[in-house]
């Protein structure tokens, strides 16, 4: 963490919110860089909310928020008024969410919510949930792309297995396109998928200049919020937790106020079925077990040396900024 003890350990637990008495939450950050872990260990605390599906209904809300406070003028004035009534019935709708979800999966008062996805509409976040503290995982980059290799990796051979799976759009268009034509054998059009998603894979997702442009882009407004209501946010470095994950957890503690009981020796605790943490390819070996160093400086082992000197060149300033080090 980026220092929790240095920067964070003064600020007191999150006021409940004059609209809602629920305690939120909000775990931030890039994909692959251990906020399913971190929402694990908040989720330890009895009051909580055990560790469940992501956070994606929310992220909607925001999104749909965002998108109509960015075209007001043109798609909401004359249903709204003005901003302020705009922004009002969404918080409504805000403070609602927070009231029913916690009264149905955290009695206790105490919601985690956490979805990757949150960080790129994290401003309008802070702003529907005036109340909420938000908790921002980082990982070394050249780390965290390989693990984004290894999910595509699955997600392709998860496309072999079951080709009659539509896990892309040009499923939908092959579809439409067969309707005019004679229909191909089942092997043929397995053989057409499995080509395509080759040909994506190689020309996109493992262009590793796209995956360090994609890992940067969830960080602006995390980084904006630090700036703007620093006491809001915790930045955690992914290396501190599982390194150092005794001294990490008191950090958490006395930086959230919440009753941290995870265990690093021990397999996870309080989580809900629906995690589902084992059943999709951006699964990873380390859910539910106790905390395992192994996949830090993973790149070296999956990347190559051309590789990893790539995304040091591109994320220089992130890298320096958290910390780690570069072979350049």
């Amino acid at each position: 963490m980026h220092n929790i003890r240095q920067d964070l350990s003064h600020r007191s637990p999150t006021d409940p919110s004059p609209v809602t008495s629920v305690l939120v939450y909000i775990v931030c950050g890039g994909r692959r860089t251990g906020t399913t872990l971190l929402s694990a260990i908040l989720s330890s605390d009895e009051r909580a909310n055990p560790l469940g599906q992501e956070a994606q209904v929310l992220t909607r809300i925001v999104e749909a928020y965002r998108w109509g406070r960015e075209n007001f003028e043109q798609f909401g004035q004359s249903f709204f008024g003005d901003p302020k009534t705009y922004r009002a019935f969404f918080a409504k709708i805000a403070a609602r969410f927070a009231q029913e979800v916690s009264a149905r999966i955290s009695p206790g008062g105490v919601l985690v919510l956490k979805n990757p996805e949150l960080s790129k509409v994290l401003l309008d976040v802070a702003d529907l949930f005036p109340n909420a503290r938000f908790l921002a995982l980082v990982r070394d980059p050249r780390d965290q792309i390989a693990s984004e290799l290894e999910v595509k990796a699955r997600q392709l051979a998860a496309s072999a297995r079951n080709p009659d799976s539509k896990t892309r759009n040009m499923d939908s268009l092959a579809n439409q396109y067969a309707a005019y034509y004679p229909a191909p054998s089942r092997l043929e059009v397995w053989a057409r998928r499995l080509v395509a998603s080759i040909r994506d894979l190689v020309n996109k997702r493992r262009n590793i200049i796209d995956l360090a442009r994609y890992y940067i882009s969830y960080y602006p407004e995390i980084l904006e919020l630090g700036k703007q209501q620093p006491e809001r946010i915790n930045i955690i470095r992914y290396e501190d937790l599982v390194l150092r994950p005794d001294e990490t957890l008191l950090d958490l503690q006395a930086a959230t106020g919440l009753d941290l009981t995870f265990d690093p020796a021990k397999p996870w605790s309080r989580i809900s079925p629906l995690a589902r943490l084992h059943s999709t390819p951006s699964r990873s070996d380390l859910y539910g077990a106790p905390i395992d160093s192994r996949s830090v400086g993973r790149f070296r082992r999956d990347l190559s040396a051309e590789q990893a000197v790539a995304v040091e060149k591109f994320c220089a300033d992130f890298m320096d900024k958290f910390d780690y080090q570069r072979s350049i």
